[in-house]
Order: structure tokens, then sequence, then C-alpha cells
């Protein structure tokens, strides 16, 4: 497998453990954007992404996680307005 391909792979692997969610408001205007709280930021998920992929077959850089966090549709919002 490509090593880019199976970087991204380990990289979506590691967003969806922070278990986004699909706000009933927004369902019916963008069924695929999914949510995080706003609490949690896309620096911090990247920094904990880091420690556990110390190999380096699995890195890769700030821009690179972030481009993957914005082609899944993820954004970071209130609780509240989930």
């Amino acid at each position: 497998m490509n090593n880019r391909i199976f970087v991204f792979k380990v990289i979506m692997a590691h967003i969806r453990s922070y278990n986004p969610v699909v706000s009933h408001y927004q369902r019916h205007n963008a069924p695929n954007r999914m949510y995080l709280p706003r609490t949690l930021t896309s620096i911090d998920m990247y920094e904990e992404f880091k420690a556990l992929n110390t190999d380096e077959e699995q890195t890769c850089c700030l821009s690179t996680y972030q481009s993957v966090v914005r082609e899944m549709g993820i954004s970071f919002k209130d609780r509240s307005k989930y």
C-alpha cells in the first residue's frame, strides 16, 4: 500500500476516535458535516496524533492533518448547538 494512503487512513482513524457527531439541526442542510466540541482544536488533536504515532512511517505535518480534518467534513462547534 502506498505510504501516503496508509498515513491518510491512520489520520482518519485517529480523527474518528474523537467520535464526531452529526448535528440534528444541520442534517437537512449539511448531512455530511460532522462536529467536534469547540474546546478541542485540530492542533490539540495533531499533538496527540504525533505522540501516539512516533514511527517515521506514520508521521505527517500539521497542515496535512488539518486538510484531512477538512476533507472529512469536520467542524468544531459548541456542544449546546448539536
